[in-house]
C-alpha cells in the first residue's frame, strides 16, 4: 500500500463528516492509490501542490464561506497544472443542481461528476483516470522544460560563434 509522505502523489479527499471518507478513502487504497482525508476546505486548499493527483469532494463538503480559499489556490496553478476535480453528488441531484457546482469552478475547471450511490469499482476507475491525467500534465512540463533547456543551449552555442 502507498504510503504517504509530504512529496507522494496524493489524491485529496474531503467529505462530509468523518465516517463517510473511510469508504472512499479505503476503495481507492485498496487500489493501491495513495489518499490524504482533509477535514476541512481549508486543509484542502492548503494541501494543493504539484504533487496533488486529484480532489475528490464531496458535494455537501463545499463550505461557501470557506469555497473561495479552494478557488484561490486552484486559480494560482501553474500554466501547465490543471487538477482534476471530482465531485461526488446527491443521489437525484437536479441538473440545474449540477450546473450550479460546475459553475462554482468555472468552465475551464477540469471537474467530474459522480453522483452517489457509487460503487467503489466506479469510483475507483473515476479516480484512476483523474490520475492518469495529472501525470500526463507532468510529462508534458518536463518536456516542455527539456525543450527550453535545449533551445538555450543552441541560443548559448549560436551566441559563441558570434
Amino acid at each position: 500500500m502507498p504510503r504517504l509522505s509530504d512529496k507522494a502523489e496524493t489524491v485529496l479527499v474531503l467529505e462530509r463528516e468523518a465516517g463517510d471518507s473511510s469508504v472512499a478513502a479505503a476503495a481507492l487504497r485498496n487500489a493501491q492509490i495513495a489518499v490524504h482525508v482533509c477535514k476541512s476546505l481549508t486543509e484542502l486548499a492548503e494541501r494543493i501542490g504539484e504533487e496533488t493527483n486529484a480532489l475528490l469532494i464531496q458535494e455537501e463538503a463545499l463550505e461557501i464561506d470557506r469555497l473561495q480559499e479552494l478557488l484561490d489556490k486552484l486559480g494560482r496553478q501553474a500554466p501547465w497544472s490543471d487538477i482534476p476535480i471530482i465531485i461526488v453528488t446527491a443521489s437525484g441531484a437536479s441538473d440545474l443542481a449540477s450546473s450550479r457546482v460546475i459553475d462554482i469552478f468555472g468552465p475551464a475547471a477540469n471537474v467530474t461528476l459522480l453522483e452517489r450511490a457509487l460503487r467503489p469499482v466506479a469510483l475507483v476507475a473515476a479516480v484512476k483516470v483523474a490520475v492518469r491525467a495529472r501525470r500526463r500534465q507532468r510529462e508534458v512540463r518536463n518536456l516542455i522544460a527539456e525543450r527550453d533547456t535545449i533551445l538555450s543551449s543552441i541560443g548559448d552555442a549560436f551566441s559563441a560563434l558570434d
